[in-house]
């Protein structure tokens, strides 16, 4: 395997996504979730009592509209995200009011609207702890999808590991890099001390890797895929000297 091969451990469909990304700049990928999304059912809502919808990651409006939509589907509902790819998922789940926020959790309290009315929030069943709304705003939330943990990783992936095949590793959420790094370990191997790069969303997720004694770790200007993509092109790139 290339030694400037970079692993990818987001859920699959994702995955394949940031892979064909990476593939334009001619970066070769391996993916190995570390997440599995699986939709929790619920009784669709109904939108008309309610003045927005909150939606903090891509994965909720895919579950939302694949148990919700198109029957109960409200096109001029207005539709807060957290970023952009949250947000051009929103648009093709049929939304046409749909605000995005910077990419974080913060940017995305700052463009939520006066407390006039309620608001809906689909989320998974874990959430980032650094959304916390102001309290005057009413809000519901809905749980509407898992992500669940992987706990062993795939033969190719120990291969790599093993054979010294892998230059970065990408990370895109804290439960990501938790789920891998245990793997890891259990599998006999310490990612962290090999020279292996991790490359991560954001901050919070770089703080808890380095934690984890992983030292050659860079976090992404801007949380979302554009950002790992520049990341991943600036550490990772062929022309590189290794």
């Amino acid at each position: 395997m290339d030694k400037q091969t970079i692993l990818i451990t987001r859920p699959q469909d994702d995955a394949e996504l940031f892979a064909k990304a990476l593939a334009e700049h001619a970066i070769t990928s391996l993916i190995q979730p570390m997440l599995d999304i699986r939709y929790i059912p619920f009784d669709p809502p109904d939108l008309d009592t309610f003045e927005g919808l909150i939606f903090t990651s891509a994965n909720g409006v895919k579950a939302f509209a694949a148990r919700a939509l198109p029957q109960t589907i409200k096109t001029d509902i207005t539709v807060y995200t957290v970023g952009g790819n949250t947000a051009q998922a929103a648009r093709d789940a049929g939304f046409n009011d749909v605000i995005t926020a910077g990419g974080n959790a913060a940017s995305l309290i700052e463009i939520l609207p006066p407390a006039d009315g309620k608001l809906l929030h689909l989320h998974g069943r874990h959430i980032t702890p650094a959304f916390r709304p102001p309290r005057d705003l009413t809000i519901e939330e809905l749980i509407i999808y898992e992500a669940k943990q992987r706990r062993t990783l795939s033969e190719t992936t120990r291969a790599a590991l093993q054979n010294n095949g892998l230059h970065a590793i990408t990370f895109f959420s804290k439960r990501t890099a938790e789920a891998f790094i245990h793997a890891a370990e259990a599998a006999g191997f310490d990612p962290s001390q090999t020279g292996i790069k991790a490359l991560c969303i954001s901050e919070s997720v770089l703080n808890y890797v380095r934690k984890k004694n992983w030292q050659n770790a860079y976090s992404a200007d801007t949380p979302d895929q554009n950002g790992m993509t520049q990341l991943v092109c600036r550490h990772c790139r062929k022309t590189e000297q290794f």
